[in-house]
C-alpha cells in the first residue's frame, strides 16, 4: 500500500470512529492514537516490522512523542499536551511537517518517545 492510500484510509478510520462512538465527544487526535496503537499491536509488532505495510503505519502520537519531536520541526506550533484535543487539520499538520522535514511518519518515528523513568517514587 503506498503511503497516499494508506492516509486516505486512515482519515477514513478516524472520522469513522468519530462517528461511531457519538454521543460521547472523540477528537481527531485520540480517534488516530486508538487506530494507530491498534494497528501496532496487531500488525508492526506481530510482523517485527517487516511487513511491507508498517513502512506507512502511523505512529502512536502523545505528549511525550510531540516534547521530543517538535523542536526539530521549525515553524510548527502545537502543543504537545493537546494532542488529545487535535482536530484532523492538527493531525495532518504534524504529518505533513514531520514528512517535510525528511523523516518517515511511521511506527519509527517513535524513536523520540523517551519517556523519563522515575525510580521510587
Amino acid at each position: 500500500m503506498t503511503e497516499r492510500a494508506f492516509d486516505r484510509e486512515f482519515d477514513f478510520l478516524c472520522s469513522g470512529l468519530q462517528t461511531a462512538i457519538l454521543p460521547t465527544t472523540c477528537s481527531y487526535g485520540r480517534a488516530a492514537k486508538i487506530i494507530s496503537i491498534y494497528l501496532k499491536t496487531s500488525v508492526v509488532l506481530t510482523s517485527k516490522g517487516e511487513a511491507a505495510i508498517c513502512d506507512v503505519i502511523h505512529p502512536p502520537i502523545d505528549s511525550i512523542l510531540l516534547k521530543n519531536l517538535l523542536p526539530t520541526l521549525p515553524n510548527v506550533s502545537l502543543s504537545i499536551e493537546a494532542w488529545t484535543q487535535f482536530e484532523r487539520e492538527d493531525y495532518w499538520k504534524l504529518v505533513d511537517a514531520v514528512r517535510k522535514n525528511g523523516l518517515l511518519f511511521n511506527w519509527q518515528l517513535e524513536v523520540y518517545w523517551q519517556p523519563a523513568h522515575k525510580i521510587g517514587v
